[in-house]
This record gives structure tokens, C-alpha cells and sequence, in this order.
């Protein structure tokens, strides 16, 4: 589940084109839990974001995954 979370992030970061180096990510392995903190700065257009998250799941990967997670 680690590895297809960190896929995920990797493809959401790739469209929104984020910086990687930003990111912090600690493996837990024992315990089942997504905790996670956005920041976001800079000039961005509502509607441009809202169309790449509708992209993002619009697709059936995206939905399996939030389906083990919930």
C-alpha cells in the first residue's frame, strides 16, 4: 500500500507540476493510517486545478485506491 500511495503522489505531483523536494514522507509499516499536511504557494488558477483533479479521478486506478482506503 506504501509503494501505490507513493505512486500515486508521484503522478498528482507530476500533473500539478510539484516540486519533489518538498515533500516529506515517513513509512509506517506497522500501523494502517494517511495522515498528510498540504501547503501550497504561488499563483494558481481555481478552475486549472479543478480540471487536473477531475482528470486525476476520473481514473479507475485512482478510485481503487481510495477504495482500500476506505
Amino acid at each position: 500500500k506504501t509503494g501505490k500511495m507513493l505512486g500515486v503522489i508521484a503522478v498528482v505531483c507530476t500533473a500539478l507540476k510539484l516540486n519533489m523536494d518538498n515533500f516529506q514522507i515517513e513509512p509506517d509499516f506497522e500501523n494502517k493510517k494517511f495522515n498528510g499536511i498540504i501547503r501550497a504557494w504561488g499563483h494558481f488558477s481555481i478552475g486549472v486545478v479543478g480540471v487536473y483533479i477531475l482528470q486525476i479521478y476520473m481514473k479507475d486506478e485512482v478510485h481503487a485506491v481510495i477504495d482500500k482506503f476506505s
